[in-house]
């Protein structure tokens, strides 16, 4: 089951720090001194922004579907940790109940489905303002992202948050004109 889930967290994880950095992507005051900033490290990668050619009415749309997603997942990843919590503290009791065991897990079950849910929703609501060539770029993009993060056995390296990092910072960075 994990091995099927794989590619479809890494799809969900690197779509939605793409579309955070669209939705965070937006003309802010000039750097202090009107010194431009450092792209050293933005020069060695590509801009997705552009390599995706994502339109201005198209970034609105996605900064909307995150501003109305952004409250719900607060809330969801909350109850999320309050039941990891309440779980942890069903396992670790003086007195192990296996039945509050029970309804802990399910409660955490619950809250990660909803997180989940949240999640595949909003990728959904964005994916239907892709453009099919958009849509296109952004696959080979993820094909890509997968290939450069397989070990020599075909399986997904362990995720040390570098990958990631960099995509994040990338999608931060003002947009070229």
């Amino acid at each position: 089951m994990t091995k099927l889930l794989s590619p479809k967290i890494y799809f969900v994880i690197l779509l939605m720090l793409a579309l955070f950095g669209l939705a965070s992507a937006q003309d802010g005051p000039p750097p202090a001194g009107g010194a431009p900033p450092d792209d050293t490290q933005s020069a060695k990668r590509p801009n997705l922004l552009r390599i995706l050619g994502i339109s201005p009415e198209q970034q609105q749309a996605v900064r909307r579907i995150n501003q109305r997603r952004k409250p719900l997942m607060e809330a969801a990843t909350a109850r999320l940790r309050a039941a990891n919590q309440a779980l942890d503290d069903a396992i670790y009791s003086d007195n192990v109940d296996e039945s509050v065991f029970q309804a802990r897990l399910k409660d955490v079950h619950a809250a990660q489905a909803e997180v989940v849910k949240l999640r595949f929703t909003s990728e959904l609501e964005i994916r239907k303002i892709l453009t099919p060539d958009q849509l296109s770029r952004f696959r080979e993009l993820r094909q890509r992202f997968q290939q450069a993060n397989q070990g020599p056995d075909g399986r997904p390296r362990p995720m040390k948050g570098r990958p990631m990092r960099q995509l994040r910072d990338q999608m931060r960075q003002k947009p070229p004109a």
